[in-house]
């Protein structure tokens, strides 16, 4: 079995390699002003990135290149960011830990802002974990925190909110026409995006879009069905049985949330699979059949649009709806009545909405205590074909 792991891992570090983030063409600006067209690494990045990954053409070396080394990026079509030392709000928007304060707790950071919506006003997101802070410039200045802060008023007895940005927002007038209500804008990208287009769009300035309005976690929902192989080893009262390798069908449903950050390259799912197994060694049998539940990580390499190789860990657990081993034509006493559980490892490959997947479960005990060194282990290699029916 370790040889296994070592096979799975090499393959997977192997085509990890291969099927990375691409570079995608772009450029960076140093501290000199200098722009150097290339080819930057698209990471997708969840937060502000802390370095790029650099190389000017196809055949050059990449190169790393830290937030002091970059005034701005660009991936052409895609994303820009730009160096700023801002004042950052260190508040926490736990509910648990909320502060009693009205006003932003700043802290000065030299980050790289991303550039969100471009034109007379610019607006930024800045991004770190959980938090999401927006900011404003006009006219190239540097950016201004856009003030939205909850806090709690004495002994947590209450939530209040600081909505300076609507006001913040307020200021600005329109050349043709009227200028939007700020007065039910939300603290959202979607929202902020949109209320700085209009203001750009109304003083007849050219808009531009440099970031997606909001990026959803993706649901998909696939059936499977493949095959288990499966062996079982059982103690029965100082005697050994091992059972021979066995080949039965199975069948499943998963449900998975692709996350929206690094290129959709990680999610978490859940799913549920039959389990069979029927096995005779002389006047010995057992007969087993479960539902299989398991819920663990997933992550995707892609190799282009349609194709990926992806790795999978999860844990699992099963629900017995039959089971018994007869030793000498008599019954075993079946006394492990909780669920048996063990870890599940995979490596699979996806073609647009079908997918082809091996896994491992590891040992699982379904005998139970009952006398000295009485158990039955499980173990099982599962080939599954899955096709992907709805995406939500």
């Amino acid at each position: 079995m370790t040889k296994f792991f070592l096979i799975l891992f090499l393959v997977a570090g192997c085509l990890s390699g291969i099927a990375q983030n691409t570079f995608e063409a772009g450029s960076y600006t140093d501290n000199q002003d200098q722009v150097y067209q290339g080819y930057i690494k698209n990471m997708d990045w969840l937060g502000n990135p802390s370095s790029i990954r650099f190389k000017l053409n196809d055949q050059s070396e990449e190169i790393e290149l830290k937030v002091a080394q970059i005034k701005s990026f660009e991936i052409k079509g895609v994303s820009k960011y730009e160096r700023y030392t801002i004042e950052v709000d260190q508040s926490s928007d736990n509910l648990n830990t909320l502060s009693e304060k009205r006003a932003p707790e700043f802290e000065q950071e030299t980050v790289l802002l991303q550039l969100i919506a471009s034109g007379h006003i610019n607006l930024y997101e800045y991004s770190n974990e959980n938090t999401f802070l927006y900011y404003y410039s006009k006219d190239g200045a540097t950016p201004t925190p856009l003030i939205y802060k909850p806090y709690t008023v004495a002994n947590k007895s209450g939530l209040k909110y600081n909505n300076r940005y609507k006001q913040q927002l307020s200021q600005f007038a329109c050349v043709n026409g009227t200028p939007p209500k700020a007065d039910n804008l939300r603290y959202k990208k979607k929202d902020l995006m949109r209320f700085i287009d209009m203001i750009n769009d109304c003083n007849n300035n050219r808009v531009t879009r440099l970031s997606k309005a909001e990026q959803k976690t993706r649901i998909n929902f696939r059936a499977l069905a493949g095959i288990t192989s499966a062996s079982s080893k059982a103690a029965i009262r100082n005697r050994l049985y091992s059972f021979p390798n066995e080949i039965n069908t199975t069948f499943g449903l998963e449900i998975e949330a692709v996350l929206p950050f690094n290129n959709n390259k990680w999610s978490l799912f859940a799913g549920l699979q039959t389990l069979t197994y029927e096995a005779e060694l002389g006047s010995d049998q057992v007969n087993f059949s479960a539902l299989d539940f398991n819920f663990g990580g997933r992550h995707y390499m892609f190799i282009n649009s349609n194709n990926s190789i992806f790795v999978n860990a999860s844990a699992g657990f099963e629900v017995s709806t039959n089971y018994e081993i007869l030793y000498n034509n008599r019954p075993a006493p079946l006394v492990n009545k909780t669920p048996s559980a063990s870890f599940e490892f995979g490596l699979g490959y996806a073609y647009k909405r079908w997918s082809a997947e091996v896994r491992y479960i590891t040992e699982r005990n379904h005998l139970g205590e009952t006398f000295i060194d009485n158990n039955s282990k499980y173990t099982a290699f599962m080939l599954n074909l899955g096709y992907k029916f709805l995406s939500l």
